[in-house]
């Protein structure tokens, strides 16, 4: 790239300046031995420039897990208001931040409960002094709706007051009614729906300002009739393995299924437990996954030729999260909501940014950041790792970008301080020489204004003599004269 090719080539005096080799270079300051300064300039390539990052952890309330048979277990809330007493109670008002860095150490305060918004605005209030800048967001997707059916749900993000979303499914492939039903109501919760590209089986909901993403009081209007499975002759026991309806099962890989057992139940399936289908090879035929689309064996054995399975209409919920080293987004936690289970909720995601590096810890392990208080260091995000194929990957090239921006900031006024440092010593040094060669002028050069007084009075004391000489050689002749007269 055209910074590599800069940090490499820059030179001065046949030195590189850029690439990382001028360090630790000795400058003479001064007259005498040891009057010197040390100095440096840090590689500037593209692997060097950048930002150091740090990314709390997404958490969700209501989500589910799988026992050994595979079955479901809902954590799920039954109200919109337990979901989010839920959520609130993940975090503790202990829970403040500490930041160490090369600035010092300094403390973000939050409260209890407090969302990725709230947090972030406590980095950002302490940013002056630390540097490290912060951002939040929530995202959820939603990864399947199972059943054609009319859909409610309350939804609730910026808002202190939830609001209520209708909307009818015809086809689960296209669920493009509940993204417009979701928008509908955008201007109270701050959530925007966007369909995931290539995919109209899916939902991508987003709170930019980082508020809570909390979904409540999910309802079907309709339910499934049961579809009879004959396990008598149970298959072999093994992951997927297939099971037969008796006549055509309106399945669709996603579904969600509850098992009824009609005797003996088949070997590793949980009567009442719900399942994933996973895939459907024909119209009466079909395959099963644990609910979150992990692997799951069963087979071999019981079974009974009066099993069944129905269809659960609801909606299947995941939190996203961004990698804090590429800023790719990958699914986690999953929350199926019908209306046994019919609320859940998620917190956002915020990502710090400066351009030193630093720690987080914090006071309680209730906390956004991680399960316990240990200090939490940061990733080095470089202009080298930018992809800007996407708006995410765009978002994230523009933090680099500006902490890439601030090291060289950083570069130039340390050369800068250099700079005026040794202008500084140069006028002085040039200062002393004109001084001292002053100072020996005087000492060795005549002052003719002094020599010329002295050579004055020298003379008129010379002349003074001689003619007083002369007149004391006068008197003996005035003598003679006087003597030769009489």
């Amino acid at each position: 790239t055209e910074l590599n090719r800069i940090a490499s080539t820059t030179q001065f005096n046949g030195m590189n300046l850029l690439d990382g080799s001028f360090s630790n270079v000795e400058l003479q300051v001064g007259a005498d031995v040891g009057q010197k300064v040390m100095f440096g300039v840090a590689n500037a390539d593209n692997a060097t420039l950048g930002s150091f990052q740090l990314t709390s952890t997404v958490e969700t309330v209501g989500t589910e897990s799988t026992n050994s048979a595979g079955a479901l277990t809902q954590a799920g809330n039954d109200t919109h208001a337990s979901a989010k007493s839920a959520l609130d109670a993940l975090y503790n008002s202990a829970a403040d931040y500490t930041l160490k860095g090369s600035f010092g150490t300094k403390t973000a305060s939050v409260n209890a409960g407090a969302d990725a918004r709230d947090v972030a605005a406590a980095f950002n209030a302490v940013s002056n002094t630390t540097g490290v800048n912060a951002t939040a967001i929530t995202r959820t997707r939603i990864e399947h709706i199972t059943g054609a059916d009319t859909f409610t749900f309350t939804l609730q993000g910026k808002s202190t007051t939830s609001s209520t979303v209708t909307f009818t499914i015809a086809d689960v492939d296209d669920i493009s009614a509940a993204k417009d039903a979701i928008n509908a109501v955008s201007g109270s919760t701050g959530i925007i729906a966007k369909m995931v590209d290539g995919d109209k089986s899916k939902i991508d909901l987003v709170q930019e300002e980082g508020y809570d993403i909390i979904i409540g009081d999910v309802t079907a209007s309709s339910t499934n009739t049961a579809v009879t499975v004959d396990t008598s002759g149970p298959p072999a026991s093994a992951a997927g393995a297939t099971l037969t309806a008796g006549a055509a099962h309106g399945f669709k890989v996603g579904d969600i299924v509850t098992y009824g057992k009609g005797g003996t139940v088949l070997t590793n399936l949980t009567d009442g437990a719900e399942y994933r289908v996973d895939s459907v090879a024909s119209t009466t035929t079909f395959t099963l996954t644990a609910t979150d689309g992990t692997a799951h064996t069963y087979g071999g054995g019981g079974g009974h030729a009066s099993d069944t399975f129905t269809r659960l209409n609801g909606i299947q919920f995941k939190a996203m999260t961004a990698s804090n080293t590429d800023g790719t987004l990958s699914t986690g936690a999953t929350a199926t909501l019908n209306t046994n289970n019919d609320s859940t909720a998620f917190v956002g995601q915020v990502t710090l940014n400066s351009h030193k590096n630093f720690t987080v810890a914090s006071g309680n392990a209730a906390n956004h950041f991680a399960t316990d208080t240990s200090a939490q260091t940061t990733d080095l995000n470089t202009v080298g790792s930018i992809d800007m194929k996407t708006v995410i990957g765009s978002s994230r090239a523009l933090s680099i970008i500006d902490s890439a921006l601030q090291m060289i900031d950083q570069s130039r006024s340390q050369m800068g301080a250099l700079n005026n440092r040794l202008e500084s010593t140069v006028d002085n040094l040039s200062n002393i020489t004109v001084k001292t060669e002053a100072s020996l002028a005087r000492i060795m050069d005549a002052d003719f204004a002094q020599e010329t007084t002295e050579l004055s009075k020298s003379q008129v004391l010379s002349q003074a003599a001689t003619a007083m000489l002369a007149q004391a050689n006068q008197q003996p002749q005035n003598v003679l004269r006087l003597l030769q007269a009489g």
